[in-house]
């Protein structure tokens, strides 16, 4: 299997509009609730989650998993909690939340698609250039995200 990153994505605090105060840093989330995804269906979302909290020495105190991203927005907006989102995803809400950047948050999230190395399908190719494309065009004017070049180096699996 070959895996090849297409974009990669900042990583943003999300906050209802009043009922917590804004978190300065990564270590300020250990003091408020935290609304996560359902780790069952977003496993993806949890290991980024964990390896944070193991980097920075974090412990968050988790009181509720969505199972939608829509929902975990709702919840948040709510006053039910604070969040860690990639920033594509928490800027399709708008109203009541509040997105914010976290300055010693630096890990970036990837979107990448995975295929057979050796693949025979005459199309692959440009199934991952329209992949790239619809990125481009979906993210580029309101999502914040560092361009990579367009052949990353792919890694095996």
């Amino acid at each position: 299997m070959e895996l090849r990153h297409l974009r990669y994505f900042v990583t943003v605090a999300e906050v209802g509009a009043s009922e917590f105060p804004v978190p300065k840093r990564l270590r300020d989330f250990a003091e408020l609730p935290f609304v996560g995804l359902d780790r069952n269906d977003f496993s993806e979302y949890w290991r980024f989650i964990d390896r944070l909290c193991e980097t920075y020495d974090l412990r968050l105190r988790l009181i509720l998993e969505a199972k939608e991203k829509h929902s975990l927005m709702m919840l948040v907006a709510g006053g039910m909690g604070v969040s860690i989102l990639p920033a594509h995803v928490a800027d399709s809400v708008h109203g009541t939340l509040r997105i914010v950047p976290i300055p010693d948050l630096t890990e970036e999230i990837p979107v990448a698609v995975a295929f057979q190395r050796h693949s025979q399908n005459p199309t692959l190719i440009a199934f991952i250039e329209v992949l790239k494309d619809c990125l481009e065009l979906r993210f580029a004017s309101s999502v914040p995200q560092k361009p990579r070049a367009s052949s990353v180096g792919a890694k095996s699996l």
